[in-house]
This record gives C-alpha cells, structure tokens and sequence, in this order.
C-alpha cells in the first residue's frame, strides 16, 4: 500500500504531479466508486465521479 492515500478533492492535485516515469505507479485512492470494468487481464477501478472538483 502507498503511504499516502489521496481523495475524491485532492486527486487532480497529484495526478499533475506525478512523476514522468516508465514504470508502474501505485496510488491509492479514498473515494466512490464510479466503474468497474474488466478487460481480459486488467481490471480497471474508476474511482470518483468524472464532474468532480
């Protein structure tokens, strides 16, 4: 688990933020949520509503 974990009003802050890397990032995020979808091998976790602050 990342040390941090960011929420629904702060995401926008970090996603700016982050890092230009070429590797996995893991982030943590408290909030909604808003969809759910699998794609064979990936599962994709949509968290907080898209009209969010």
């Amino acid at each position: 688990m990342p040390e941090m974990t960011a929420t629904c009003d702060d995401l926008g802050y970090w996603i700016v933020r982050l890092p230009d890397i070429d590797q996995r990032l893991d982030m943590a995020v408290a909030g909604p949520l808003a969809a759910a979808e699998f794609g064979g091998a990936l599962a994709y976790l949509v968290v907080c509503p898209a009209d969010g602050p």
